[in-house]
């Protein structure tokens, strides 16, 4: 269900019974529910509830923020991250994804009113520890054209081989004219590399494998 939270409006809902099974062949990998509405710009709180066979039920609400895309001078879409195990495949929005030290896979579409709005931005992807913390791995991206002249693709798979297991966050910082435009941040999980990991690493298609990182963020204290 999505609730328009200035007026309380249910603006769309949707029931099925269904049979969920994780997306891709990886041990970990959660159970997926994917589903899409369209809405007006605003803000509102999506509700979902499920229910198993058992009787076993929860339910969660999270505040979706719908922004303003077309007639805009300049704004941008949310932050996509997965891992990028498999070449060719999609990048799947999952909610907390696990991620494989060979890389994270990250992406994020800007628009503009011309094509010249973007000579003057930049956007860099960071690993952190969480959305305030300095960056650990922090890489500039090149903004590659979509499918309209007004809009571009920052996309990126960035490795994470320094970095020991955890919890960390992605983040896309975006800057326009030198000042900070915007900061996007999605948590994932960074799994343990395998003992017996070995072979090339597959690079989804379309994305550039990002290895650059700060030496000096690395080696700050609290990541030793």
């Amino acid at each position: 269900i999505v609730v328009d939270r200035g007026d309380g409006r249910v603006v769309a809902s949707n029931s099925e019974k269904l049979r969920l099974e994780p997306l891709e062949g990886r041990a970990n990998a959660a159970l997926s529910y994917l589903g899409c509405v369209t809405i007006d710009p605003g803000i509102y709180d999506l509700r979902l509830a499920a229910i198993d066979a058992e009787g076993h039920r929860g339910s969660v609400v999270r505040e979706v923020n719908a922004w303003k895309m077309a007639g805009e001078e300049f704004t941008y879409a949310d932050l996509v991250v997965n891992h990028g195990a498999t070449a060719g495949d999609g990048l799947r929005p999952d909610v907390e994804p696990h991620v494989d030290p060979d890389g994270l896979a990250a992406y994020v579409e800007l628009y503009g009113a011309t094509s010249d709005t973007f000579k003057d931005v930049a956007v860099t992807f960071e690993i952190a520890d969480d959305s305030d913390a300095p960056a650990l791995i922090a890489v500039p991206v090149e903004l590659k054209t979509s499918a309209q002249p007004t809009w571009r693709v920052a996309q990126g798979l960035v490795g994470a081989e320094p970095l020991p297991a955890g919890r960390y966050v992605a983040r896309a910082r975006i800057m326009r004219a030198g000042k900070l435009a915007g900061v996007l941040v999605r948590p994932f999980i960074l799994d343990a590399m395998p003992a017996s990991k070995g072979g090339p690493i597959l690079v989804p298609s379309g994305f550039v494998r990002l290895t650059v990182f700060d030496r000096n963020a690395v080696l700050q204290p609290t990541l030793l």
